[in-house]
């Protein structure tokens, strides 16, 4: 009786060890997801910064009349890539 007992409260034992071992896994994989969240909140953000960038400085070359001339090669940028990208500044061949 008594190693009936004894073999209970090692099984008690080992399944605290391997539920305090699991715990210990989610905390690292929730550490980790929460890193993985906040490069990608980051990058999102700088994204959104460059992308402002790029259309204020569309902007300036509205004003000064440069818009829609390729950087490149100083041929006009095509009124579709235009569209998809108002703030080219590059013709696709120059891409």
């Amino acid at each position: 009786m008594l190693s009936e007992i004894t073999y209970t409260e090692n099984e008690v034992e080992e399944l605290q060890e391997q539920s305090s071992a699991e715990h210990q896994d989610e905390q690292i994989g929730g550490g980790a997801s929460f890193t993985l969240d906040r490069e990608i909140d980051r990058a999102l953000d700088d994204n959104a910064e460059h992308i402002l960038h790029s259309i204020d400085e569309a902007l300036k070359r509205l004003d000064d009349g440069t818009y829609g001339t390729c950087d490149s090669c100083g041929k006009p940028i095509s009124e579709g890539r235009l569209e998809a990208r108002p703030y080219a500044v590059f013709c696709i061949e120059c891409v």
